[in-house]
């Protein structure tokens, strides 16, 4: 079900209790788009037991979200192009049994605002359910420090962010699958940045400010990666002002082998990675 006003601001939503209850035993998905929640009692969802999926798309102060009734079905949470983060006091993580992905798009949220969502979910049983999570174009400076005790987290994004950094152990993950880092204006990986198993994993740095291919930060991944036939998992590098000197030696002289788990890497000059030379190496 759609509630819809004519653009954002213009309609304040007031939800009578028993509006739509009686669609309540088989309603699966709800959105609610356009709307100035500063009046809404979300109590109007209690009872919604099969409710799915629920979305907030481009709405505005959703404090009243702290509120939320308990809503034991729900698997997919989105808030998209929302405003009001910042006076949040707590997250209703507790609302859901098992929710399994999350997605925050576009809602200026800042490193304070995930990080009262986030802990809400770390003391939820939802924090061994969830498995994709999604931060994406938001005003976070750092990787949250939270992921890593989500244990069945196999999906992060975090595309256009400003997050300079990532320090060691940011991404220390059972088993992930795809993590998005993307336009985030990286400059700088820690050491033994990603741990865990990342055979299969997608790694997307395309888009920033690398200038280092740094042996202590990507060997391991890409070792892992190379290592299995058929494996999916590669590290996507394009429009990175990478610096091909000594440096990518562990590389290009002494693991070529690990090239084919990287994809777009070039050098500032634009030279890609597999048209270095090996031996031009050979005195590093």
């Amino acid at each position: 079900m759609d509630l819809l006003g004519t653009s954002r601001d213009s309609f304040q939503l007031i939800m009578d209790p028993a509006a739509i209850r009686s669609s309540s035993s088989y309603t699966k998905q709800l959105v609610i788009s356009k709307c100035d929640l500063s009046l809404l009692n979300f109590d109007f969802l209690r009872g919604f037991a099969r409710l799915e999926e629920l979305r907030l798309d481009t709405t505005s102060n959703v404090k009243p979200i702290e509120n939320l009734p308990p809503l034991t079905s729900l698997v997919g949470l989105a808030i998209d192009n929302s405003q009001g983060f910042d006076d949040l006091i707590n997250f209703p993580a507790r609302a859901f049994s098992s929710l399994d992905h999350l997605y925050f798009y576009n809602d200026a949220l800042s490193d304070q605002a995930v990080d009262i969502v986030l802990n809400a979910f770390l003391s939820s049983t939802s924090a061994n359910t969830l498995t994709t999570l999604t931060l994406s174009k938001n005003q976070i400076t750092r990787v949250p420090s939270q992921i890593v005790s989500l244990p069945n987290v196999i999906n992060f994004a975090l595309t256009n962010n400003n997050i300079s950094m990532v320090n060691t152990g940011a991404f220390s993950l059972t088993a992930p699958k795809k993590i998005y880092l993307n336009n985030v204006s990286l400059d700088t990986i820690e050491p033994n940045a990603f741990q865990g198993d990342y055979s299969y994993a997608e790694i997307d740095l395309s888009n920033n400010n690398l200038v280092s291919f740094d042996y202590s930060v990507f060997q391991p991944v890409l070792t892992q990666m190379a290592g299995i036939a058929n494996s999916t998992g590669s590290v996507f590098l394009a429009n990175n002002p990478f610096s091909c000197d000594c440096g990518l030696a562990w590389l290009i002289r002494d693991n070529p082998n690990l090239l084919k788990a990287t994809i777009g890497g070039t050098c500032a000059n634009s030279t890609s990675f597999e048209d270095l030379n090996p031996g031009g190496y050979i005195n590093c």
